[in-house]
């Protein structure tokens, strides 16, 4: 099979020649291989007169209809085929879609796998890579490789457009932290486009989270002045209200500026709906939120979803809406947020009345045997249930399901079930705070909240009551996860707990987790080497098989 190895030299800034990752996220070749002198080599391939196989035929239709990561998984499968038959359209519309994945960590290495394979295939570098390729550069902060591919697209004499410039420059003036230069170039921006909306919005999501942040309220009142209300734009008001409803919370504030968006008779657009729900919610309350909700039906934000299933541990909706909201939330691109799944199985219980297990799985059962063309089954609805209970630290209810499903012949995958001991940590965000803050561990939150030191106490109670009088213990790649969580929050007895319990069962764990935490602890790892440093071993190095093989990858 051939190994993808190269990367262009506009991507050897992008891709670091290692990464440390969590073992949910598979690792690609995609590191550049570079020849004595300097250059990058590539493998000739022969794709002339490629075949129609069935892996072609299975990307391109996963291109229509699964998206995302559908279609990268299908893309990435042809690799044994040296992409035969792959073309620069087929590249060009799996990047498009994958772009809205760029903001995770596993969306980015999936865009730097379709970069490889299209340097590999040797396709021209249009602008849609090139435009892509400095999206990837900006969301790793990288200002500089941005620059230097907007360098390289010139002289490739790719054509990007002056909008499109004047964007990425202030976006790089901001990244250097120079709010004069990023004003002058909106100033440019804007002089070129006089009678557009687009400058404005473009400048105040540029300036969000920023230290310019607090000009986002100076050009939404200079937009309303300058420009008449037709050229207004949802995403001119959503840009507004995220600053008003994220940032300062000032729900009284987002309600104006709903209410002004509305009297201008502007369609509320799909970025705009959640901080639209966020503060008729806050504001008007739960089912005035829902009313919103249910107005943004046929293209709803996956980010509402969040809202609607807090809505329905408030108020007590129908099963079907909870249900309905939790299967198109796993259908989005990034799947359903912690918080949905968190909140989803208290939703389902008050929807149907039920604070018992038993209660629960009988109603499900019943409520899908009765809807006849029932879209989602009972064996993903028990097991979004079970998350939800993981994510709640609720063990009993957790292991009562766990009976009842054995007892139905379901069959609990592992991969399914590390899922579930993730879900503590995953629902107090830290876990997502250290694999995007890994180079930069003082923007870790959440440092010793309560929250944090639960997610680790009942994570653990989650293992011991899964492994409970089994001789071999199941599901032990979790402790990779835990103590670089409970390190990095520097929670010494609870690292020193799990290291006990690692001794005790003999547990090893990935050395690449050391790695990870010596990067996030530095100077400080050394206070708890002398308990930890025996439990790490390269366990395929070694050639020994003690975590299952499908998360270990």
């Amino acid at each position: 099979m051939h190994r993808l190895q190269l990367i262009s030299s506009s991507f050897q800034r992008i891709i670091p020649s290692s990464s440390l990752v969590s073992p949910h996220i598979r690792k690609f070749s995609i590191f550049p291989l570079i020849a004595s002198k300097g250059q990058v080599e590539s493998p000739s391939i022969d794709t002339s007169n490629p075949p129609e196989t069935k892996s072609l035929k299975d990307f391109r239709k996963s291109i229509t209809k699964l998206r995302g990561q559908g279609s990268f998984e299908a893309f990435k499968n042809m690799e044994q085929y040296n992409f035969a038959g792959v073309t620069l359209e087929d590249v060009r519309e799996l990047l498009q879609h994958l772009q809205k994945l760029r903001k995770t960590k596993e969306g980015l290495d999936h865009i730097k796998y379709v970069f490889n394979a299209h340097d590999v295939l040797k396709l021209p570098k249009d602008d849609l890579y090139f435009k892509s390729a400095i999206r990837v550069a900006l969301t790793e902060r990288d200002g500089q490789q941005a620059q230097s591919l907007l360098d390289e697209a010139k002289k490739f004499g790719v054509v990007m457009g002056s909008n499109f410039e004047y964007w990425l420059k202030l976006k790089i003036s901001l990244l250097k932290g120079d709010l004069v230069e990023a004003d002058r170039q909106f100033q440019y921006y804007r002089s070129a486009n006089p009678d557009s909306v687009k400058p404005y919005e473009e400048y105040m999501w540029a300036l969000m989270r920023s230290d310019g942040a607090g000009r986002i309220q100076e050009l939404y009142d200079e937009a309303l002045k300058t420009l008449p209300t037709k050229k207004l734009s949802s995403n001119f008001f959503a840009a507004m209200l995220c600053r008003l409803t994220v940032d300062e919370k000032n729900y009284t504030e987002s309600v104006k500026v709903v209410e002004k968006l509305e009297s201008f008779g502007i369609e509320i657009a799909h970025r705009t709906q959640p901080f639209v729900v966020k503060a008729i919610m806050e504001t008007k309350g739960y089912l005035a939120a829902k009313a919103y909700i249910d107005k943004f039906d046929k293209d709803l934000n996956f980010l509402c979803i969040e809202y609607g299933m807090e809505i329905a541990t408030h108020e007590e909706l129908t099963p079907a809406t909870v249900i309905n909201w939790f299967k198109r939330g796993k259908l989005a691109v990034s799947g359903n947020r912690p918080s949905t799944i968190k909140n989803f199985a208290p939703a389902l219980m008050k929807a149907f009345k039920t604070n018992d297990i038993i209660g629960l799985v009988q109603n499900v059962r019943k409520y899908v045997d009765a809807t006849p063309n029932y879209q989602i089954t009972h064996n993903k609805i028990f097991f979004g249930v079970l998350k939800s209970l993981a994510y709640n630290g609720d063990v009993n209810k957790f292991m009562k399901l766990v009976s009842i499903m054995q007892s139905m012949n379901i069959e609990m995958y592992a991969r399914a079930m590390y899922d579930m001991l993730r879900g503590p940590m995953l629902a107090s965000s830290f876990l997502t705070d250290i694999y995007q803050n890994v180079d930069t561990p003082e923007k870790i939150t959440g440092h010793k909240t309560q929250a944090a030191k639960d997610a680790v106490q009942n994570t653990i109670k989650l293992y011991n009551a899964l492994n409970e009088g089994k001789e071999n213990p199941q599901y032990v790649a979790i402790f990779g996860e835990l103590i670089v969580y409970s390190g990095a929050l520097e929670l010494d007895a609870e690292v020193n707990q799990i290291a006990e319990i690692c001794k005790i069962s003999d547990i090893s764990i990935v050395d690449r987790h050391q790695k990870l935490l010596m990067r996030i602890l530095g100077d400080k790892y050394g206070r708890y080497a002398p308990k930890i440093d025996g439990l790490f071993r390269d366990i395929r190095k070694d050639g020994e098989e003690q975590i299952n093989e499908e998360v270990a990858n």
